[in-house]
């Protein structure tokens, strides 16, 4: 679970139609990160779901730091703008738990990350 941070501001800052152009660039930046078989979906307003199928905690970790990194690296674009935005990432094993489980957990993994700083990740668990 993926949530940019504060990126409520770039709304109100910038407007809404900024807000969607920033929404783009950022998609295309997880999609970059990610394996074709790989699942990447918004789920509503500024967070994003990512599934890695047959991935073990020390490879999501890997993928997860990556997603952060690219993130803030990334500098998205709209128009002449250039809007630096940051992310807080939750990971959460599928662990043979139900897809509510998971999202919760992941929800909460994605809380602690906020927590503790923003612009970084944290593991449920």
């Amino acid at each position: 679970m993926l949530d940019l941070d504060h990126f409520k501001s770039v709304n109100d800052q910038f407007g809404h139609k900024t807000g969607d152009d920033v929404l783009k660039s950022i998609a295309e930046t997880l999609l970059g990160r990610v394996r074709e078989t790989d699942i990447v979906a918004r789920l509503g307003g500024d967070e994003f779901g990512i599934i890695l199928p047959r991935v073990d905690g020390e490879r999501a970790i890997v993928v997860a730091d990556g997603i952060v990194q690219a993130v803030r690296d990334q500098t998205a674009r709209s128009a002449e703008l250039q809007i630096v935005v940051t992310a807080s990432v939750g990971i959460a094993m599928f662990d043979g738990q139900s897809s509510t489980q998971i999202l919760a957990a992941a929800d909460l993994a994605m809380y602690e990350a906020k927590t503790g700083g923003r612009d970084r990740f944290s593991r449920c668990g």
